[in-house]
């Protein structure tokens, strides 16, 4: 990740959670510079204009914001105060609207951007690097250009979070009622346009405050000693995408029930899963009718170690579609008999292996990537990789070896493979005319060459596919490569 990403993406978080890092002291300037050192730091050096510090009062002016490294973007604050209540605490607040200006990488155009807020204000108390934070806002909204490739906007409404501060662990809660997020793509003359809002939005979070050239260390974010989280609900979610294609407009809606989530990092493993109900896809395209389709549930849950160039590590990835539910009208485009089982599809991923990184994320180059992959896997295990769909069932397992020496990687190792009701399928394709009945019949011989009877009936198929040292193949033993 560059430079210019990492303080991007520290910007756009910063106004997302206005102000939250800690402010420590007894007196509103050691508060106001302990804000800017765990605030900022990461983003470079602050030049101050002006900094009038009154008796219970401090405010600094024509703050500037900027970073040496090439291309870095740079924020402009006109001014920023923090007042000493007088029952104890402080409130800090802020110009209403922040300038961002930077280089996008490679010379491809401009970066520039604006943070706007409203009703913002932020109740402070506690001591040095101890503090707790009570902060509402009735809006923020940011608006970012990356030249002629992208525009994004973010709109958060009537937020509210607290968060504490100790020992340079930051802990906390958000509860974010409205959250909207648009943006514009242009590639190459062929644009789209995706809005999408999420309501209900609540989540906690821990992760500790990176200082100075720590966001340059990955081993030093996903450290057991930079561990973090963020888990959160939403009550659900909609999202419209409109986008050119050379056979016309495509238009996409989508929307969802309750999600949930969480992301982790933890013991150098980066890790993420959530879940999502009643998940609903209504697309329109030039040339073809409305379609709809329906998923009752989706989970997912993902874990992968970071820099770990000398041990390998596990990794996971989990992934399962349930009830996939085709629209009458798709079914009547391609079946408009009703021959085929339109029951709900199922689809289950589960695989795990252990890996490790070829070189520092840090020290990696992309232009390697044909001679020579990032990661190294040492061993794959399928635990599951399965697919219930018009009236058939998949289902596999195995376990494989892979040799990274040489690239690209070579596997060995056994597959399990059970299909159910492969012919009942086949005949019924053809009875649509989906199947010409030679290929149906071709597909069954070769059937039963490389699968033999399996245990639950005339229509139950297993085989086992071997992948051998030497790169020779088999199915039910007998040879594919």
């Amino acid at each position: 990740m560059t430079r210019f990403s990492k303080v991007a993406i520290l910007t756009i978080c910063t106004a997302l959670t206005p102000l939250t890092p800690a402010m420590a002291d007894a007196e509103t300037t050691a508060v106001m510079e302990e804000l800017f050192e765990v605030m900022w730091a990461t983003a470079g050096v602050a030049e101050v204009g002006n900094k009038d510090d009154a008796n219970r009062l401090t405010r600094w002016s024509d703050v500037v914001i900027s970073d040496a490294a090439e291309g870095a973007p740079t924020i402009n604050l006109p001014w920023i105060e923090v007042s000493k209540n007088l029952f104890g605490g402080y409130t800090v607040t802020m110009a209403p609207q922040i300038d961002i200006t930077g280089k996008l990488p490679e010379e491809t155009g401009e970066f520039s951007g604006t943070i706007r807020h409203s009703g913002f204000e932020v109740d402070v108390k506690g001591t040095a690097m101890a503090r707790t934070f009570e902060w509402t806002f009735g809006s923020v909204d940011v608006d970012i250009k990356m030249g002629d490739i992208a525009d994004m906007t973010m709109t958060l409404r009537d937020g509210n979070a607290q968060t504490e501060l100790a020992k340079g662990v930051m802990t906390g809660a958000f509860d974010y009622p409205a959250f909207d997020i648009n943006y514009k793509i242009n590639i190459e003359g062929q644009n789209t346009d995706t809005q999408m809002s999420l309501s209900g939005m609540k989540g906690t979070y821990r992760y500790p405050v990176l200082k100075g050239n720590d966001l340059n260390s990955w081993q030093a974010i996903w450290s057991a000693g930079a561990d973090f989280y963020v888990d959160y609900v939403a009550d659900g979610m909609t999202a419209k995408m409109a986008a050119a294609s050379p056979m016309g407009p495509v238009n996409v809606e989508t929307s969802g029930g309750a999600m949930a989530g969480r992301m982790a990092a933890r013991d150098g493993t980066m890790s993420s899963a959530g879940t999502l109900e009643t998940l609903v896809y209504n697309v329109s395209a030039a040339g073809m009718p409305p379609m709809k389709v329906t998923i009752d549930k989706t989970e997912s849950l993902m874990a992968f170690p970071l820099d770990n160039v000398d041990n390998a590590k596990p990794a996971q990835l989990k992934m399962a579609l349930n009830g996939l539910e085709l629209d009458p009208a798709i079914w009547a485009m391609f079946d408009p008999q009703g021959l085929l089982p339109q029951d709900k599809a199922n689809l289950e991923i589960d695989l795990s292996g252990d890996v490790k990184w070829a070189q520092k994320i840090a020290d990696f180059d992309p232009k390697t990537m044909a001679t020579r992959l990032p990661v190294q896997f040492e061993n794959v295990k399928v635990t599951a990789l399965n697919l219930n769909a018009l009236g058939a069932t998949v289902t596999t397992t195995g376990a494989f070896d892979i040799n990274s020496a040489k690239f690209p990687p070579t596997a060995s190792g056994t597959a399990d493979v059970s299909i159910q009701g492969a012919n009942t399928l086949m005949d019924n394709l053809t009875k649509a005319g989906l199947l010409p009945a030679q290929n149906a019949m071709m597909a069954k011989g070769m059937m039963g060459v490389f699968f033999k009877q399996g245990g639950e009936g005339l229509d139950h198929f297993v085989s086992q596919i071997l992948i051998a040292p030497d790169g020779s193949i088999s199915a039910n033993g007998f040879p594919l490569k």
